[in-house]
């Protein structure tokens, strides 16, 4: 897949949607530690492997048993889609975590 339009809850300023494709760059802006614990077990855990507020490149959207789910650049794992923001302004890029 190369085109995602994800649904987002409780978000005035994007009309409740995010418009993703592969290349895009995103802003990781993580959930709280009880939401990515009760809700997001079937993925990577990003706190291992991302850093807040860092920018990374989409490599693939899948879907699967309907969850969205992105793959990055140079970061092993996939991670659910309401993890990131689409980047806009300042690119923060620092070293991706091992």
């Amino acid at each position: 897949m190369d085109t995602l339009r994800h649904t987002i809850s409780n978000d005035a300023n994007t009309g409740g949607h995010m418009d993703l494709k592969v290349g895009n760059t995103v802003r990781y802006v993580g959930k709280s530690d009880s939401e990515i614990d009760w809700g997001y077990h079937h993925y990577d855990d990003p706190k291992q492997r991302l850093l807040l507020g860092n920018t990374y490149l989409v490599e693939s959207i899948e879907i699967v048993s309907s969850h969205p789910r992105l793959s990055l650049i140079g970061v092993k794992g996939h991670f659910h889609i309401s993890l990131f923001e689409v980047a806009k302004g300042c690119i923060r890029q620092a070293q991706p975590l091992q």
